[in-house]
């Protein structure tokens, strides 16, 4: 990924981090822009401008972020310090003229000109009156772009997120709005398109008449991690499933888009959503974990962690069969399955293809062994990659029967320094590309479907918790998949 001191450099701007005393900002984003900056990404002209509600030095400011050692030499970290300021504004009018005033100061002083590339680190219900209050002190100026970026999550349900969308697109047009799931910045994701369309081998077999079923697994090990204030009114439901696994979901579903320009590819994901049904009782799973060990440390139980309601009825997994009703997946459930607290962290798709019709060796008594379905595997993380399982016949006497995998290591042909995520997403956010941002559509559609799975859970009190922390989830899931159906990463990874 290293890259020419000039190749694919951002026009000069000046970057502005709300909320960079916050954990992802120290954590995601100053470390990506940092990594930009190494790799010659980032105009020399380019500031960089952390936004602190209270008084913070640009020394104090840069001790707090996560750039872990071997990521750049002394030189580097000295010239990346030198573009970083912190600016005090705690987001009231009285402070917003001479918080406007250091930035314009800031932006002549490096000749970074007059584009300003916002990137909103916050909590969802201050979106909206922070950038008001921008507009009015004439933070943007007319004659440079203005781009804003976005984290999750857009909205609670489909009315709140239409109620903040009607309010950001009173200041902002589409064009100008860059909402990040930073999924789609993850290389596995990513090539889950170039390896359905550049290749014949995949695409022509991508339908219902060869794919029985598709997986998408996200497993995590953490539990709340001092986040239950916010996990407490998001659960699994919302802090994965209506992002994460729809947007996997959708690159793997999706038609071939007219081009590869934002727009058309965008069209092709969200015309996967319009056409998923809407599920009810009996196509999903929820699931709470309780005390249990991961990784052989005992862990507590949700309902015992820190900032837990000690009843609390929160979702920690969720496990849904989803059916698109189209020509090319008439008949093809894909499940979708993410938890916290389970045996291992990692992030899958499985395609898994239909046994052949009146298959030679099924039948034939003299063969020893039952041939297994061949599956193609997507690792989206860790040990990135994608596999092939199929069926071979094992060395010897006899027709023994057994299961090879031909597999693409991502790490040992390309390297552990490939790029991560958010400085994947940050280089598009800054030269414009709206390609893996999440368009309005894509975003209310989701909603809509999850509402509906938010419907058909119901009210009333859930038999919680139903699976033990460090397995594999809640048991029901495994009936979920039915026909004799296995979770593929359950049964081999995490049992």
């Amino acid at each position: 990924m290293t890259a020419p001191a000039n190749a694919n450099r951002c026009e000069p701007c000046v970057i502005i981090v709300f909320g960079a005393t916050g954990d992802l900002a120290k954590r995601k984003i100053f470390p990506a822009l940092h990594a930009l900056h190494r790799r010659g990404f980032l105009h020399p002209a380019t500031p960089i401008v952390g936004v602190s509600r209270r008084p913070m030095s640009d020394a104090e400011l840069l001790a707090s972020v996560h750039i872990g050692e071997g990521e750049g030499d002394a030189d580097g970290l000295r010239a990346f310090a030198q573009s970083v300021r912190c600016i005090v504004f705690d987001h009231t009018e009285a402070t917003l003229p001479g918080f406007v005033a250091a930035v314009d100061e800031l932006a002549s002083e490096r000749g970074a000109g007059a584009a300003r590339a916002a990137y909103f680190a916050l909590p969802a219900d201050a979106f909206e009156p922070t950038a008001a209050l921008l507009v009015k002190g004439g933070f943007f100026h007319d004659d440079g772009w203005r781009r804003l970026c976005f984290e999750k999550p857009f909205g609670h349900d489909l009315a709140s997120a239409r109620e903040l969308n009607a309010k950001i697109t009173r200041h902002f047009d589409e064009s100008s709005i860059y909402r990040i799931d930073h999924y789609l910045g993850k290389e596995l994701v990513r090539n889950l398109m170039v390896m359905r369309f550049a290749n014949p081998l995949f695409g022509q077999i991508w339908n219902s008449e060869f794919i029985d079923h598709v997986q998408v697994t996200i497993a995590e090990t953490l539990g709340a991690e001092g986040r239950a204030g916010y996990y407490e009114k998001a659960g699994a439901v919302r802090d994965m499933l209506q992002n994460h696994l729809m947007h996997v979901l959708a690159l793997a579903a999706m038609e071939a888009p007219k081009a590869l320009d934002a727009d058309s590819v965008r069209d092709a994901m969200v015309e996967v959503l319009r056409k998923m049904v809407p599920p009810v009782r009996g196509d999903f799973v929820l699931g709470q974990f309780g005390p249990g060990e991961v990784g052989g440390k005992p862990v507590p139980g949700y309902r015992e962690e820190p900032g837990v309601d000690p009843s609390s009825l929160t979702e920690t997994f969720v496990a849904v069969r989803a059916c698109i009703d189209n020509p090319r997946w008439q008949g093809v459930p894909f499940f979708l399955r993410t938890g916290k607290r389970m045996g291992k962290k990692l992030a899958e798709a499985n395609i898994v293809l239909r046994a052949q019709p009146g298959c030679l060796f099924r039948a034939d008594r003299a063969v020893e062994g039952e041939p297994g379905p061949n599956v193609i595997s997507i690792r989206i993380q860790p040990n990135e990659g994608i596999s092939v399982e199929f069926t071979v016949k094992a060395p010897g006497e006899g027709l023994r029967l057994e299961t090879a995998v031909m597999e693409h290591c991502h790490h040992c042909v390309y390297g552990l320094n490939t790029a991560e995520a958010y400085e994947i997403l940050l280089h598009e956010f800054l030269v414009g590309d709206q390609t893996l941002f999440t368009r309005w559509d894509f975003v209310e559609a989701s909603w809509r479907w999850v509402d509906a799975l938010t419907a058909a859970r119901g009210c009333e009190a859930a038999a919680f918790p139903n699976y033990v922390a460090g397995t594999s989830g809640p048991a029901e899931a495994e009936a979920l998949l039915g026909d004799g159906r296995d979770w593929l990463v359950s049964r081999d990874i995490l049992s």
